[in-house]
C-alpha cells in the first residue's frame, strides 16, 4: 500500500511540490500523449520514487546543463523537470 512507503519524517509540502513539477514537466514533454510511469519502492528505511515518461526528452545542447540548479529553457519554470 502507498501509505507503507511513507517514512516517519517527511515535508509533505515539499514532496508534493517536487512531484507536481516533475509530473507537469513530463506531461509537457508528451504533446501527443504517451506513457507516464510513477512508482514507489521502500528499501529498509528509505523510499525511492521513480517518474519516467517517453516524451521528447532534453535537447542535446542542453543535456550537460541538466544538473545545473534551476536551469530551464522555459519562460515559466523552476528548472526541476
Amino acid at each position: 500500500m502507498a501509505q507503507d512507503l511513507l517514512p516517519n519524517k517527511v515535508d509533505a509540502g515539499r514532496i508534493e511540490q517536487v512531484l507536481i513539477i516533475l509530473i507537469t514537466s513530463a506531461m509537457r514533454a508528451m504533446p501527443d500523449g504517451s506513457r507516464l510511469f510513477i512508482a514507489g519502492l521502500k528499501k529498509e528505511d528509505k523510499v525511492c520514487l521513480m517518474i519516467e515518461d517517453n516524451g521528447v526528452g532534453i535537447e542535446k545542447q542542453n543535456f550537460e546543463k541538466n544538473f545545473v540548479p534551476l536551469f530551464t529553457t522555459k519562460d515559466k519554470g523552476v528548472g526541476m523537470g
